[in-house]
């Protein structure tokens, strides 16, 4: 989940720790291959080739299951995998919001760069937080619990859809100052980092809930 007390507890103890996040230097997931043919920044490259990754996985594991393995819980407090992946799509879209108002208020101000971007103190170790494998669950507020009744395909189309938008939103960020262009969270107000962090943590997020989801399936439906 992308929000919750333990994340007001460790922004106050982090904000303590690194007064200013700009002394901070990133420390997210390894460096992916560049994407061919596109012309954004290579550190924009490495977001829309994350993005890309991710709803190839999830196009390919939920057609490799039934429906019945889809809707599937593996104990009355556990989520089925269908489930982690909506939950995705009830937070990523408002955090899509935060950004773009974020990249106007860049594109208003002139803020420009072409990087490197170092991201948020703050928005770092959020995002690495949330990274599987997954040792301690996070309590999700109810309005970003999924409904229980879920179509498998109807999931999976809107999630494809989903990471299209994460592209498109990247691509519309190029050239500005994704470390200046500050973003809020839509689900904590005291939770602001870089649009830069705001990336990743949504990447972040999603390959928690994926490797989640993952984790119910049985062995034969995990080679997608």
């Amino acid at each position: 989940m992308i929000a919750g007390a333990s994340i007001r507890v460790g922004i106050g103890l982090l904000s303590r720790l690194v007064g200013s996040s700009s002394a901070v230097a990133t420390t997210m997931p390894g460096r992916l291959p560049k994407v061919q043919g596109n012309a954004v920044n290579a550190q924009l490259e490495e977001l829309i080739h994350e993005a890309e990754r991710q709803r190839d996985e999830v196009r390919a594991m939920l057609d490799g299951v039934d429906d019945g393995r889809f809707s599937e819980r593996p104990d009355p407090n556990r989520w089925s995998p269908g489930e982690h992946i909506a939950h995705l799509l009830l937070t990523d879209r408002p955090y899509y919001g935060a950004i773009d108002e974020a990249i106007a208020e860049a594109k208003r101000r002139r803020w420009t760069s072409e990087g490197p971007f170092k991201g948020s103190a703050i928005g770092n170790w959020f995002g690495r937080s949330m990274e599987p494998p997954v040792k301690r669950r996070m309590k999700t507020p109810r309005r970003l619990e999924p409904r229980a009744a879920l179509s498998r395909e109807e999931v999976r189309a809107d999630f494809v859809a989903c990471r299209e938008e994460f592209v498109d939103l990247v691509r519309r960020a190029d050239g500005l100052d994704l470390d200046k262009a500050r973003m809020t969270s839509p689900f904590l107000s005291l939770l602001k980092m870089s649009s830069y962090s705001g990336f990743h943590v949504l990447l972040s997020h999603a390959r928690r809930h994926i490797w989640l989801a993952r984790q119910i399936l049985p062995e034969g439906s995990l080679d997608g």
